[in-house]
């Protein structure tokens, strides 16, 4: 359901879509409300592969670990840039021509179902965001 969405932008970008997620994970929350959030984060990163140029690749991998589910979107585009990073989830705080809202929608999403999204590492060629979830 996820790739569906993305990759008709995917397509556009000529960036390659890979999704890693083990039969039988499955998370709390709403499900409409993490779809909303995971997609707004790898839309994000389709968008920095955009900017790079296109192409790059777009992945997201699902796992459970110490008693969480996680899931990690990551991108080979430019990085965060860095006067961005420390506001990265206030609302407003934009590197680019969007609203700035997304990241800030996408974690009260995670949160307000018990979970988290961080971004774990922003530099030239690797961004990952980590979203945390309580299993089902």
């Amino acid at each position: 359901m996820v790739r569906d969405r993305l990759q008709p932008t995917a397509d556009d970008t000529r960036a390659t879509v890979q999704i890693e997620c083990p039969k039988g994970l499955s998370i709390r929350g709403d499900s409409h409300a993490v779809r909303s959030a995971v997609e707004n984060v790898a839309a994000n990163a389709l968008d920095a592969l955009q900017e790079r140029g296109g192409g790059g690749v777009l992945a997201l991998r699902a796992v459970q670990r110490n008693g969480t589910v996680e899931l990690l979107v990551e991108d080979n585009g430019p990085g965060i840039p860095e006067g961005v990073r420390a506001s990265l989830f206030a609302p407003f705080a934009s590197g680019n021509s969007g609203t700035g809202l997304g990241l800030a929608i996408a974690r009260a999403l995670a949160r307000a179902g018990g979970g988290d999204l961080t971004c774990e590492q922003s530099v030239p060629g690797h961004t990952a965001f980590r979203f945390t979830f309580r299993p089902a």
